[in-house]
């Protein structure tokens, strides 16, 4: 989690209608510390002088180099001139990331480009650009006091929007690039297809289009390509987006801040008609002078400044001209960090980090502005959606090696099927390793983790048994008796007494023990049975239907594993019952079937079979246990 350090610069008066001036007072605040008088050492005219050459549009790049040089240790001044932010970076340390948060509502303060500020005397880095030194990493963002993205929680599945446009007389747009980079950063999360994190692409884009599909899709993230274009308002150029216009209309829509911002968060259909408007945790838009707010005169703002205040939590924008190499290394690194759950600021810092390296000539680093705002309790609302993401990767892992259990044995190619099995293996523990692992998350990370040798050991087995190769049916034996050790770790942990809400349910875990314990001819633990029992049967009453009803096939499983010895077809009847419950019950999502009816026909088609119990040293089941286990999964097939 990155340090905080706020930097706040008010003054009196309306954001509006006020021109930069040595002579403005404004009032700095960090933390905790006192006010302090501070100036901008910069007349208007100064400031459109530097932005004109900042915008390519005066000089070479020499004199560009010149000109970020010297402006950036102009606005250097201004923190050197709160001493409270001094004291409070001094602290840092060697605490990681630091997040410094620049607050303020003055339009003539929002022109300024504080992301390329030159560290002053006593700072991190002095003398080199604040956000890309390396003694004290540091991500810049802005904020406005009055931005409202905060009540946004983060979200933990996105749901991803893709909007082009590119009409008549503004040039092409790096369409292509940047759909693959989107698609790209998708598959780094390991999602297994279009139900994990959707994306829909809206390739022609009108504003009426736009607004259609937010209104009728929740959408976490919203990812605009397009050029800047300007309008006039009120006398006044602005800077607007270039989106194609509607049936009837000029082919080209110069889109307004106010315009764009009614389109993104419209209120939506459905179920919440009327009553719940939507609103992206982020949208980021790859445009030129998205960021820039151009001019102060009369009330406005910058697309990305509007649409933070209308209270998006994180909003990404260019205050400059934003080359296409820029935007599509942008784009691909800050989604590949989004949808994997990574913390946003620590996100952004890599993208600036990265532009910075691919920049050449260019100062696509300077460009990139972020306007933040996020929800109170964001540290741990990032845990869950680094969990969530973390999860489908390991699922979509394991979604590869039940595609491998169920190949036919004719297409099975010995080393290719290892290879792939490996692979497999390789991608679920790296995303295993970066799914929390502690506090409620303990218990669903050992049990995901132990899931994925356990799917390993069933292709190997897959593999052994056709091939009759003693040698891979050994290695599947170790890799269940892998999968056994991690469940008795969690297990161990879990019966330890720990007051955490767990993610994982206590039943689900000791039963998976329990039963790697039975089927590597272990002697039952009585005591964790009656627990896992007990646990399950307090499940029953959750409100949730697939709760309860996983609780059911922990019951049925635990009464199947003492089918072995006396009273044991006591134990047949008491699983089947509760088979027959979980089979009479509506409103039940059917992968608890399908789940459920896969682990009891791994009894049958795998654990009770010759080349396992040889591989295995002897046998583990008896009959009557293999039986019951075929007959409550032909009970759940049926169903489900």
């Amino acid at each position: 989690m990155p340090l905080e350090v706020s930097l706040e610069i008010l003054r009196h008066g309306k954001p509006h209608n006020q021109l930069l001036s040595p002579l403005t007072q404004y009032i700095g605040l960090s933390g905790q510390h006192e006010a302090v008088t501070v100036h901008v050492d910069l007349e208007h005219r100064d400031l459109l002088s530097y932005m004109s050459a900042l915008r390519y549009q005066a000089g070479d790049s020499a004199t560009r180099e010149l000109q970020l040089g010297r402006l950036g240790a102009e606005l250097g001044k201004i923190l050197g001139a709160v001493p409270g932010l001094l004291t409070d970076l001094s602290r840092c340390g060697d605490n990681g990331l630091v997040h410094l948060r620049i607050i303020s509502s003055a339009a003539e303060l929002a022109m300024l480009p504080f992301e390329l500020i030159d560290a002053p005397a006593g700072f991190p880095g002095e003398g080199y650009p604040l956000s890309l030194q390396l003694d004290v990493p540091l991500v810049i963002t802005r904020e406005v006091r009055c931005a409202f993205g905060r009540r946004r929680p983060w979200p933990s599945r996105p749901k991803l929007l893709f909007v082009a446009a590119n009409p008549p007389g503004v040039g092409s747009v790096p369409f292509d690039a940047h759909l693959a980079a989107l698609t790209l950063a998708i598959e780094s999360t390991g999602a297994i297809n279009i139900r994990d994190v959707l994306i829909q692409v809206l390739p022609r884009a009108t504003l009426e289009d736009l607004r259609r599909e937010c209104e009728s899709n929740d959408y976490t993230h919203v990812h605009i390509l397009a050029h800047g274009a300007t309008y006039t308002d009120s006398g006044q150029q602005r800077f607007g987006l270039a989106l194609h216009g509607s049936p009837g209309d000029a082919p080209i829509d110069v889109v307004s801040a106010d315009r764009l911002a009614a389109a993104l968060l419209p209120h939506m259909n459905g179920p919440y008609a009327n009553t719940w408007m939507a609103r992206p945790a982020v949208v980021s838009i790859a445009s030129c002078d998205s960021g820039n707010q151009s001019q102060v005169l009369v009330p406005g703002s910058s697309l990305a400044h509007t649409l933070h205040t209308a209270g998006i939590p994180l909003v990404v924008a260019s205050q400059f001209p934003l080359t296409k190499r820029g935007s599509v290394e942008m784009t691909e690194t800050l989604y590949t960090g989004l949808l994997g759950g990574d913390d946003p600021r620590l996100v952004l810092h890599s993208v600036r980090q990265r532009l910075r390296t691919g920049s050449g000539d260019q100062h696509d680093w300077a460009s990139l502005v972020a306007y933040t705002s996020l929800h109170k309790n964001i540290d741990s609302q990032l845990l869950e959606a680094r969990y969530e993401s973390s999860k489908r990767g390991i699922e979509g892992a394991l979604d590869g090696l039940d595609k491998l259990v169920n190949a036919p044995p004719s297409q099975l190619d010995e080393k290719q099927f290892i290879a792939v099995v490996d692979a497999r293996l390789e991608l679920a523990k790296k995303h295993a390793l970066r799914m929390p692992d502690d506090g409620q998350y303990c218990t669903e990370a050992a049990g995901m983790k132990a899931s994925t040798h356990k799917r390993a050991a069933e292709c190997l087995f897959r593999l052994g048994a056709a091939t009759q190769t003693a040698s891979i049916l050994l290695r599947s034996v170790r890799e269940l008796r892998h999968a056994w050790e991690i469940y008795r770790k969690a297990a161990i942990f879990r019966m330890a007494g720990t007051k955490v809400v767990e993610k994982g349910s206590l039943h689900w875990v000791l039963c998976q023990y329990l039963s790697l314990e039975r089927v590597l001819g272990n002697k039952l633990d009585e005591d964790l049975w009656t627990t896992a029992k007990a646990s399950a049967r307090m499940s029953l009453a959750s409100d949730s239907p697939d709760a309860s009803a996983w609780s059911l096939g922990t019951l049925a499983e635990l009464e199947l594993l003492r089918v072995t010895g006396p009273d044991c077809n006591d134990f047949a009847r008491n699983a089947e019952q509760h088979i027959g419950e979980l089979t009479n019950r509506s409103n039940v999502n059917p992968f608890v079937y399908y789940s459920t009816a896969r682990q009891f026909r791994r009894y049958v088609h795998w654990w009770s079979t010759a080349e396992f119990q040889g591989a295995l040293g002897g046998p583990t089941l008896t009959p009557l246990l293999v039986d019951t286990a075929a007959k409550l999964a032909a009970l759940l097939s049926a169903v489900g």
